[in-house]
C-alpha cells in the first residue's frame, strides 16, 4: 500500500523464489490467478481500466512464451505499466520488462539476457549425445563461429564436416527446434518492446532485440542500471525512498520463501547417514496484491544418491547342538526355515547399512506436488 502511494497506481507482485532445490519459473500456470488479482483491482473502475500497474518482479526466468501472455493481460487493465525490480529479474523475466512503459531498477537490480536454454529430452541415441542435457541458443553460433573465425576454417567440405559433428552431438530434430525458438523469441522480443509508450523507434527495438540475444555471450549475465540505460531500455533508477520500501518488501518475502538458505540440500540431512529430507506445505513463490495473494505450495523433498557398492554376500553357517535339535523331521524343517530367514535378515540389513554410508553422488527430488492456492495476505 505504501509503494502504490507513492507510485499513485495499483501493485501486483510476481515473486517466484529460487531456494535451491524449491526453484519456481514463470508459467502458463499463473496466469489464471494473476488474472484474479487484475479482475479485482479494476473492479470499482469505470471501463475496467486503472491509469496505472506496477509490478514487483523477481524471477530467474522461466518459458519464453509466457511472456507475452502476462504482459498483453496486465496492459489490457491498464493505461500505464510499470516493471520494479528489487534485486534479479532473468531471461524470461526480463522479456517482462520489455513490454513495460518504464524500468524502476535500483543499484541492486540486475536484468539478463534472453536467449534461451533448452532442456533436452531424449536426445541420445545414435544421432545425439546421451550426456548432453542442455545446450543455449546461443551456444550453436559461438560454435560455428569459433570454428570459421577463431580456427581458421573456411573450406566447405571442412565447414560441413564441422557442421556434421555438432549434428551428431546435438541431434538434427534439436538443431531444428533451437532455430525455431531463437526465431520464436526475436519475434516476441520486439512485440513486447512494441507494446510500450510513448513507442520505441524500429532502430531502438532492432538493437534492444540484438543485444540482449545475441551480444552478451553468456546467458548469467546480469545487466544493471546503467547497462540497461546504454542498452536503450526504458530504465530509470528508483527514488531512495522507493528503493527502500520495494527492498524491505524483499526482504519480506525473501524470509517467508527461505531464499536466504543458500547451503547445498544435502546439508539439511543431519548427517551422512540420513538419506532423506522433507518439508510439507512449503511456499515457493507468492503472486499479490493488495487485499489478495495467491501461494505456490507444496512439499520440499530431496534424496541422496549414493555410489553404487556390490552386494556384500555373508557365508554365515550355524552349527546347532544335535541334542537339542527338535525329535521331529517337522521340526528340523521348521527350524532351518527359521535360521534361513535369519541370515537373509542380517544380509539385508548388513548390505543396508553399507549402503547408506556410501559416499553421495547427487540429489534428486525437489519441489514436488504444488499448485497455486488462495491465501491471506501477508
Amino acid at each position: 500500500k505504501k509503494i502504490e502511494e507513492a507510485r499513485d497506481s495499483r501493485l501486483l507482485v510476481v515473486f517466484l523464489g529460487d531456494r535451491r532445490g524449491a526453484e519456481t519459473a514463470i508459467d502458463d500456470s499463473m496466469l489464471l490467478p494473476v488474472y484474479d488479482h487484475l479482475l479485482a483491482m479494476v473492479r470499482t473502475e469505470i471501463g475496467g481500466v486503472v491509469p496505472k500497474i506496477d509490478l514487483v518482479l523477481y524471477s530467474i526466468g522461466g518459458s519464453v512464451v509466457t511472456p507475452w501472455k502476462l504482459v498483453t493481460k496486465i496492459r489490457s487493465f491498464c493505461e500505464t505499466f510499470g516493471v520494479l525490480v528489487p534485486f534479479r529479474a532473468y531471461s524470461a523475466a526480463t522479456m517482462i520488462a520489455m513490454g513495460a512503459d518504464e524500468v524502476l531498477m535500483s543499484p541492486m537490480s540486475e536484468l539478463g539476457p534472453i536467449d534461451p536454454s533448452l532442456v533436452q529430452v531424449g536426445v541420445g541415441g545414435p544421432s545425439g549425445d546421451p550426456n548432453l542435457t542442455e545446450v543455449g541458443v546461443e551456444d550453436i553460433a559461438a560454435y560455428v563461429k569459433f570454428v570459421n573465425q577463431r580456427v581458421g576454417i573456411s573450406d566447405q567440405a571442412e565447414l560441413t564436416q564441422m557442421l556434421g559433428l555438432l549434428t551428431q552431438h546435438i541431434g538434427a530434430p534439436t538443431l531444428g527446434r533451437i532455430e525455431r525458438v531463437y526465431s520464436h523469441i526475436r519475434l516476441v522480443a520486439r512485440k513486447l518492446l512494441s507494446l510500450r509508450q510513448p513507442p520505441y523507434g524500429d532502430a531502438a527495438i532492432d538493437s534492444i532485440t540484438e543485444s540482449l540475444t545475441e551480444r552478451m555471450f553468456e546467458h548469467g549475465h546480469g545487466i544493471g542500471l546503467n547497462e540497461a540505460v546504454e542498452l536503450g531500455l526504458s530504465a530509470k533508477r528508483m527514488d531512495i525512498d522507493l528503493d527502500r520500501l520495494v527492498w524491505s518488501l524483499f526482504q519480506e518475502y525473501e524470509s517467508d520463501l527461505k531464499l536466504e538458505i543458500g547451503m547445498p540440500p544435502t546439508d539439511f540431512m543431519d548427517d551422512g547417514s540420513q538419506t532423506t529430507y522433507q518439508e510439507s506445505d512449503v511456499a515457493a513463490a507468492v503472486l499479490e496484491s493488495s487485499g489478495m495473494a495467491h501461494e505456490y505450495r507444496g512439499s520440499y523433498q530431496i534424496s541422496r544418491i549414493r555410489a553404487p557398492i556390490p552386494g556384500i554376500n555373508l557365508n554365515m553357517e550355524f552349527e546347532l547342538n544335535k541334542e537339542l535339535l527338535p525329535q521331529s523331521d517337522q521340526g528340523v524343517y521348521q527350524l532351518q526355515q527359521a535360521i534361513d530367514n535369519l541370515r537373509d535378515q542380517i544380509s539385508t540389513m548388513v548390505n543396508d547399512q553399507v549402503a547408506d554410508q556410501a559416499p553421495t553422488v547427487g540429489v534428486n527430488g525437489g519441489f514436488v506436488n504444488a499448485e497455486w492456492r488462495r491465501t491471506t495476505p501477508c
